[in-house]
């Protein structure tokens, strides 16, 4: 420990980013203290992505390392999940992220990492448990724009058009979510309440809030009058 000790301080003086490195892997394979094993191999991954990419795969091992050690940090993880997530690698970030959930107390990081999971899962083919993560997800953040489009989505290829329809509906009411989004969410949720539950109540009610909220285009405001028409409320169908 002590002849690694010194050398990793003599590379930081001399600015030696490989000698650091190959100090801080041997620091974090001795210490007997997690947290201190999983700080060395941090550095020890962070000094290998300063020497660019023919370091990558020590890099990475390094982050494996530091975060088996201790899930607790944010760098390690971050940098880590980051990796995993960019080149697809499904089971191995479901992993990353069942470890990270067991320790993280932080309500937005867990909203955050449920979502991610729903994605993973309805990429591998599995519906139902991307479901139960999205639940999870807007337990945590009951307007999350993309768990509420996801949960859609699921319910429409499962035909469950009034769950369907509710979610869509729900994103289009949220003030944070982007116009773009609301507005195709509304859209979705008018042609389920139209063409799929015969609910044209409902479907005005999502149209008025778009229209309300001024992000009608031109096609949405003709949708709006023959919806109003059709449920006889012939104020907002002449207004419109």
């Amino acid at each position: 420990l002590h002849a690694w000790e010194g050398m990793r301080t003599c590379a930081e003086e001399l600015g030696d980013n490989e000698a650091y490195a190959v100090a801080c892997e041997q620091l974090g394979a001795r210490c007997a203290d997690p947290g201190r094993g999983a700080a060395f191999w941090e550095q020890s991954a962070l000094a290998w992505l300063k020497l660019g990419s023919p370091f990558e795969t020590r890099a990475e091992s390094a982050l494996d390392a530091s975060f088996a050690r201790d899930p607790t940090r944010p760098i390690a993880f971050d940098r880590l999940f980051r990796r995993v997530r960019e080149r697809k690698d499904h089971d191995k970030l479901l992993a990353l992220i069942a470890r990270r959930l067991e320790v993280t107390e932080d309500r937005p990081e867990i909203a955050k990492l449920f979502w991610e999971q729903a994605r993973v899962l309805r990429e591998k083919g599995d519906p139902e448990a991307a479901l139960e993560a999205l639940e999870h997800v807007t337990t945590y953040d009951e307007n999350h724009v993309g768990a509420l489009a996801l949960r859609g989505e699921i319910f429409i290829r499962r035909g469950l058009f009034e769950e369907a329809a509710e979610s869509l509906a729900k994103l289009a009411r949220v003030e944070a979510a982007p116009p773009k989004n609301r507005v195709t969410a509304g859209v979705a949720a008018v042609d389920l309440y139209e063409n799929k539950l015969g609910r044209y109540d409902l479907a005005l009610d999502v149209l008025v809030a778009l229209h309300q909220a001024r992000l009608t285009t031109l096609p949405v405001r003709e949708r709006l009058a023959r919806a109003a028409a059709r449920t006889g409320a012939w104020v907002e169908a002449t207004s419109i």
